[in-house]
C-alpha cells in the first residue's frame, strides 16, 4: 500500500513513518499543497491508496488546501482516492463541509496515537 502525506511538519512524517514502520505501507510526502496538486495534475496521484493531509497547512486557511485538492482530483481522476484529513483545529464547519463526501475521513491530532493512526488507515483502506 502507497500514501502519499500533504505535511509541512517533518517532525509529523518521522513520527507518522515511525508508526507504519512494520506494516506494509509505503509513505511518501509532500510539504505543500502546490507539489500535491501538481502531482494530481500529472495524474501520479493514481498510484496512492490514500492520500493523508493536514488540515493547517502553512500558507493557506484550514480547509483550502483540502477543498482544492479534491476539486481537482474529481475533475481529472478516475479513481476516488480516499483521504484522511489530520488536524488539531477541526470545527464543525468545516468538518460539515467534508462530511457529505464519502471517500473523506477525520483523525483529530491531539487524539492521535501509533494505534488510531494504524488502524485508522487500515481501515480506510479495507474498506475501499
Amino acid at each position: 500500500m502507497k500514501i502519499l502525506v500533504i505535511e509541512d511538519d517533518m517532525a509529523m512524517i518521522t513520527l507518522y513513518r515511525q508508526w507504519l514502520k512494520n506494516t506494509n505501507v509505503e509513505i511518501d510526502y509532500c510539504d505543500n499543497s502546490y507539489k500535491a496538486s501538481e502531482m494530481i495534475m500529472k495524474g501520479s496521484i493514481d498510484f496512492y491508496d490514500l492520500l493523508i493531509a493536514d488540515l493547517k497547512l502553512e500558507g493557506s486557511k484550514g480547509g483550502d488546501t483540502v477543498v482544492s485538492l479534491l476539486a481537482e482530483m474529481e475533475l481529472g481522476k478516475k479513481k476516488k482516492t480516499p483521504i484522511l484529513i489530520l488536524s488539531g483545529h477541526i470545527d464543525s464547519e468545516v468538518k460539515n463541509q467534508f462530511l457529505k463526501r464519502k471517500n473523506v475521513h477525520f483523525l483529530e491530532k491531539q487524539f492521535l496515537n501509533s494505534n488510531t493512526f494504524r488502524n485508522g488507515i487500515l481501515d480506510i483502506i479495507g474498506s475501499n
